[in-house]
C-alpha cells in the first residue's frame, strides 16, 4: 500500500517505485518457470496470461497481497486483471518504441500497469524508460526511438517493480550485455474496461476456469465479488428525454 505522499507523487508523477511486491519464493518460483519456457520455445519473446496461467508459478501471483492490495488502492475494489504479459529481451533486439499500453486519459486513473523484473536492470541492462506527468497528456506519445525530452530511465533489482498509470508514455531498453531480461507485465484497471484483442477469444487455462475466491473469480474478470459494485452501463432510457449526460455534449 501507498502512503499519503506516495500516492500524491504517483498521481502527480505517474508512477513510483516498489523494492519488492511479490514474495521471495514466488518470484523464485517464477524465475524458474521463466528458464523452463525459454528451453521449451527458445526463439520466442512473449507469454499472455493464456499461456503463463497454464503454471502454478504464475497463477502464485494470485495471491501475492502486496500486489493485490496494491491495485485495489489504485483502481477501487471493482479492479480487475486486464492483462498479463510476461516479455524477454535480449542484446540485438529491436529496440521497442515509446507507447502508453491504454490509448485513452483521464483526470484519474483508470487502469495501472506493473512491471515486475525478475533480475537487476542497471543503467545500461533493460530499465523501463518514462516521461513523469505524460499520463495527463491527451495525446500519445510520438512515434520514436531513443530518448524523448523529459525522459528518465529507472534501474531496479530483481523483484522490484516500477508502477505507472497505464496512460504514461515509457519505452523499455535494448543496451547491454547478451543475456536474457525478464519483465512480468501485469496491467490491472476498472472492471468495466473489456479488452476486445484477439487473444481474448481463446478460452482462459482450465487451471483458472475451477477457481472459486470472490477476489481472484474478479481478477479474471468472471464476476463481481458480493457488495461491489461496477458501472455496467447506461440503461435504454437514459438521455433520451434529452437530459445532458456523459454520451453526448450539452449545447447551448
Amino acid at each position: 500500500m501507498l502512503n499519503f505522499d506516495e500516492l500524491s507523487q504517483f498521481n502527480r508523477n505517474g508512477y513510483t517505485v516498489l523494492d519488492s511486491i511479490i514474495p521471495n519464493d514466488v518470484l523464485e518460483d517464477i524465475q524458474r518457470a521463466a528458464r523452463q519456457m525459454s528451453e521449451t520455445e527458445p526463439l520466442r519473446s512473449s507469454w499472455n496470461e493464456r499461456s503463463c496461467f497454464r503454471r502454478e508459478a504464475f497463477c502464485r501471483l494470485l495471491d501475492a497481497p502486496e500486489l493485490i492490495e496494491l491495485a485495489v488502492q489504485l483502481i477501487g475494489e471493482d479492479v480487475q486483471l486486464l492483462q498479463f504479459d510476461m516479455l524477454r529481451t535480449r542484446s540485438g533486439d529491436a529496440e521497442p518504441e515509446w507507447h502508453r499500453d491504454v490509448e485513452f486519459a483521464a483526470g484519474k486513473t483508470l487502469a495501472v500497469s506493473i512491471a515486475i523484473y525478475l533480475q537487476d536492470t542497471p543503467a545500461r541492462a533493460g530499465p523501463l524508460r518514462l516521461v513523469p506527468g505524460s499520463h495527463r497528456q491527451d495525446d500519445g506519445p510520438p512515434r520514436s526511438l531513443g530518448d524523448l525530452e523529459g525522459g528518465i530511465a529507472v534501474p531496479v533489482p530483481a523483484g522490484a517493480a516500477v508502477v505507472h498509470d497505464a496512460a504514461l508514455w515509457h519505452a523499455g531498453t535494448i543496451d547491454g550485455p547478451s543475456v536474457d531480461c525478464w519483465a512480468l507485465f501485469p496491467i490491472f484497471g476498472k472492471f468495466w474496461i473489456k479488452r476486445r484483442d484477439l487473444g481474448c477469444t481463446q478460452p482462459p487455462p482450465a487451471r483458472i476456469l475451477g477457481l472459486t475466491d470472490p477476489l481472484k473469480r474478479q481478477l479474471l474478470g468472471f464476476a463481481l465479488r458480493p457488495g461491489v459494485q461496477s458501472y455496467l452501463g447506461d440503461p435504454d432510457q437514459y438521455n433520451r428525454r434529452g437530459d445532458p449526460g456523459l454520451d453526448f455534449a450539452q449545447h447551448s
